[in-house]
Parts: structure tokens; sequence; C-alpha cells
């Protein structure tokens, strides 16, 4: 059974998941922290699969509660459950969070979520895979796009448009740039097609 505790600073809400996802404890052992602070202590004494926090809570909110995470258990996945659409907040996340879900949400969202983190997890530390990359004997050379951008961004001088126009020479980094941009992570309520739009929306 995975473990997965569940964090956030609003009972109701705690107790809500806990009757939402009754359905799962066959399959998950669930546990329930009401502070960042309270499900860093209840890590520290058991292993936990996943973690599923809020954003918004006081003292350790939900960005530095998965940054520490990150840091002290990584084999531990991250998803996010916050109904607060900050996007300073959201972008502290980018980074550390897996999955971002946004409330309300329903158990079959989540359930699909963790499902989908639980299989990829079986691949990355599949033993096949494990010993296919240790075989790996050299590192491909970075693309020159690249190299640009990485100039540019340490160029205190240089603009959004600058980077944006260097990205949308190559096709990958724009697929991939434009793929960010419209995914359900920043909830935008307009598709974005312009790479140079999308730089300048998710900033340097």
């Amino acid at each position: 059974m995975k473990k997965i505790i569940f964090v956030d600073d609003e009972i109701n809400i705690l107790q809500g998941l806990k009757r939402m996802l009754h359905s799962y404890r066959n399959e998950w052992q669930m546990s329930f922290a009401n502070s960042g602070q309270e499900a860093l202590e209840m890590m520290q004494k058991e292993q936990f699969d996943i973690v599923v926090s809020d954003l918004r809570m006081p003292n350790i909110d939900g960005a530095k509660l998965l940054q520490t995470v990150s840091e002290l258990y990584p084999r531990t996945a991250r998803i996010v459950l916050s109904g607060h659409a900050d996007k300073e907040m959201i972008l502290k996340v980018t980074t550390t969070a897996h999955q971002y879900l946004t409330k309300p949400c329903d158990s079959v969202a989540i359930k699909e979520v963790i499902d989908k983190i639980v299989h990829l997890r079986e691949i990355i530390y599949d033993q096949d895979v494990i010993n296919i990359v240790s075989r790996v004997k050299s590192i491909p050379v970075l693309p020159d796009v690249y190299l640009q951008i990485v100039n540019k961004l340490k160029d205190s001088s240089a603009t959004l448009k600058e980077i944006g126009q260097i990205i949308s020479k190559d096709i990958a980094l724009t697929a991939k740039i434009l793929q960010l941009v419209n995914s359900s992570f920043f909830g935008l309520y307009r598709k974005i097609n312009d790479p140079i739009q999308a730089v300048s929306l998710l900033g340097i």
C-alpha cells in the first residue's frame, strides 16, 4: 500500500478529504497533518511515498514544506492541492511540485494523478532503467540555442522579448515553453501560441 500524507491548515478540508477518499483505504495508507510543521514531524517518524499539500499555511507554507521534503526526502512525490491562484506562490513551487491540483478537486482527479505518479516512480526506480542509465558513457553537447539563453539570462540588461526570440528559434524549446504556460499548472483562461508572450508571462 502506498503511504500518502495530506497537509492542510483547515480542519474542515482535511475532514472532507478523509470522507471523499475513504473508498481508497484498501489501496492507500493515508495520514493527515494540520500544518507543515506537523507533516515534517510525521515524516521524520515514517516514510511516505507521496505528500499532498495546500499552499497557504501559517509558519511553514506549502512552498517551504515541499522544498524541505525535496531536500530531505527526494523520493517522496510532491503534489499541491490548493484553492489559491497567487501567481507568485505558484511560481515558487514549479521546481518542487510534481503536480498542481486546484480546489475543489474530486476524488477521481486526485486518484488519477496519484496513480500516474506511482506508475512513474516504478519506472524511474526500476533496476533495468537504472542499469541502462549507468552504462551511458557520454553526455550530449548542449545545443547552441540553450547556451544563448543562458548567456541572456546572465545579462541584467536582457529583455523578456529577446529571450523569447531566442527560444522561438528552436521548435522543441518553443513547444515545451508553450506546453508549460498552457498547462493546468498555471490555469490561464486563454491559450498562448506565441513563445515571446509565453516568456513574458513566465518571467525570467
